[in-house]
């Protein structure tokens, strides 16, 4: 009983030892970092202020309390990974378990959709069809914050390219 225990104990430190490699890799490798960049920044803001309050209170307490974003590919689905996952903080409305939001935005003249998801009652990740390097120094205008459909997802849009129409989330 004391080894099943002893086990039991071990694989969870394990598991965060190999989180925090991982990250680190990331971030050396330019594809992570403990902060959003601006135009991440500003679509999620833009988002929390169509929120409501109760929600938006919720995703400022996430984000206050740390995360880690891991940016890929090259940008474009940017996952963020809360330092601590305390259910306390989760967006406890209808409908936050799998949602989408979609911001409509403007940059250099050319309009664009990007995306906010959210899983669980968690911010989940922000999504741009263009890679990170596009809006590097560059300022977005937001036009408007809509409720979307979570298979819009960038990242389901991605996996349909690479793997066809039917993926295990898309039958």
């Amino acid at each position: 009983m004391g080894l099943v225990v002893a086990l039991q104990k071990a694989v969870p430190r394990r598991m965060v030892l190999f989180k925090s490699i991982n990250r680190l890799l990331h971030y050396i490798c330019g594809d992570g970092s403990w902060r959003l960049l601006g135009h991440e920044e500003a679509m999620v803001n833009a988002c929390i202020e169509s929120l409501p309050d109760s929600a938006a209170q919720s995703v400022k307490r996430q984000l206050k309390s740390g995360f880690f974003v891991e940016r890929i590919p090259d940008g474009r689905v940017n996952r963020i990974f809360p330092r601590r996952k305390d259910r306390a903080m989760a967006i406890e409305l209808p409908g936050f378990e799998d949602c989408l939001y979609k911001v409509r935005f403007e940059t250099d003249g050319e309009k664009m959709t990007g995306h906010v998801t959210f899983y669980d009652g968690f911010i989940y990740s922000v999504e741009f069809k263009k890679p990170k390097k596009y809006f590097k120094n560059k300022a977005i205008n937001i036009l408007r914050v809509s409720k979307g459909r979570s298979k819009d997802s960038v990242a389901e849009i991605l996996d349909r390219a690479e793997h066809g129409r039917e993926t295990e989330t898309n039958p």
